[in-house]
């Protein structure tokens, strides 16, 4: 006869947390369980949880779009020279992608170069992260494309690399940008529109707007996979801006309260990225009644969300779409029956060339 024991319960219980299952359920399920029904549900749980992760690494892999597969293993790093103080257990480590650095490979051709970038993006997939491969060629051939149909284009990557990746910047404990991130970008976006004769007004920090931390912990993407075990001290922004700027909000058709933020009821509360613009909408409209300035379509994902939030303030009418949402027209009819201004697109090159979570761009 199986004996049920405390570690067993424990175990199940821990497992069956990962899979997001309630306390009210497990408790329920260990209230009237013997020592076999215990075990077998925890090898269930732990079966399927194996098949998830193996599931999200192919998937990975298939979107990583590696040219051949390549790890550290048998690499000889024995011409490999690296910078002082960093050597082949730092970049195994992967530290410098948690530190949003960037790492050059150069050197003479068939000395291994392609080789090691596919072994760090291998290591990047197998621990869990997003990776897509790309030559200089492909990158080159993608903006002389967007240049020969005119289409303005800014890559973040220098503007961000200038100023140092500030930790404000980004998110130790979500994949998306924080609203320092997000202002960065708009205004970046605003200068490239400017320099090509469409001025916009952008609002200063220190005079035009401010930024105020929230005192609510924040439950990003990363931290809410580890159940909020792991602390952290980060807070999410939200920004005032000095004039009052009166507006209306439409989602989906529908009117909703004119706020940019979907605020906690209390400072305890925790908070997620879906602070801004209140989360994922496949449509909102955001009319501030001013028909002397232009009238503007952003389009994306959820990284448009926070550039939303601020960039109302430049336009009559600000029209948001989220293609993985937005399925009433393409993209090119929806430009042609509202014909806007300016038209916005925030992405990331691995998500500009793919059509996955892209709607239908045409007719």
């Amino acid at each position: 006869m199986a004996i049920r024991s405390k570690g067993d319960a424990e175990r199940m219980r821990a497992l069956a947390r990962r899979l997001y299952i309630s306390n009210d359920t497990i408790d329920w399920f260990l209230s009237s369980s013997n020592a076999a029904q215990l075990r077998a549900v925890s090898e269930l749980i732990e079966h399927e949880m194996a098949v998830r992760e193996e599931s999200k690494r192919a998937r990975l892999f298939r979107r990583a779009k590696f040219p051949q597969v390549k790890s550290f293993e048998g690499y000889d790093f024995s011409q490999v020279a690296f910078p002082d103080g960093y050597g082949v257990d730092d970049l195994k480590s992967l530290s410098f992608v948690e530190a949003a650095q960037d790492f050059v490979f150069h050197g003479q051709t068939g000395r291994g170069k392609t080789h090691l970038a596919i072994a760090v993006g291998h290591a990047c997939v197998m621990a869990g992260k997003a990776v897509r491969f790309y030559t200089a060629a492909e990158l080159a051939a993608l903006n002389s494309a967007m240049d020969a149909q005119g289409i303005t284009h800014v890559d973040m990557g220098p503007i961000f690399d200038s100023l140092g990746h500030l930790p404000a910047f980004s998110s130790k404990v979500d994949n998306h940008y924080g609203l320092r991130g997000a202002y960065v970008t708009y205004r970046a976006a605003a200068e490239r529109l400017a320099a090509d004769g469409c001025a916009l007004c952008v609002p200063e920090e220190g005079t035009d707007v401010t930024f105020s931390a929230l005192p609510n912990p924040y439950m990003g993407s990363r931290t809410r996979k580890l159940l909020g075990l792991r602390g952290n001290d980060e807070k999410l922004l939200t920004a005032s801006f000095a004039e009052d700027l009166p507006f209306t909000r439409f989602d989906n058709g529908a009117a909703e309260e004119a706020t940019v933020y979907a605020l906690p009821g209390s400072d305890a509360e925790p908070l997620t990225y879906g602070l801004y613009m209140g989360g994922d909408i496949a449509e909102t409209v955001i009319r501030t009644d001013r028909p002397e300035l232009p009238n503007a379509l952003i389009f994306g994902d959820s990284f448009t969300n926070p550039v939303e939030c601020l960039a109302y303030y430049s336009f009559n009418e600000l029209r948001s779409v989220d293609l993985r949402h937005y399925t009433a027209q393409s993209l090119s009819d929806y430009i042609a029956a509202y014909q806007p201004d300016v038209v916005l697109c925030v992405r990331d090159y691995q998500s500009l060339l793919l059509r996955e979570f892209n709607g239908d761009f045409f007719s």
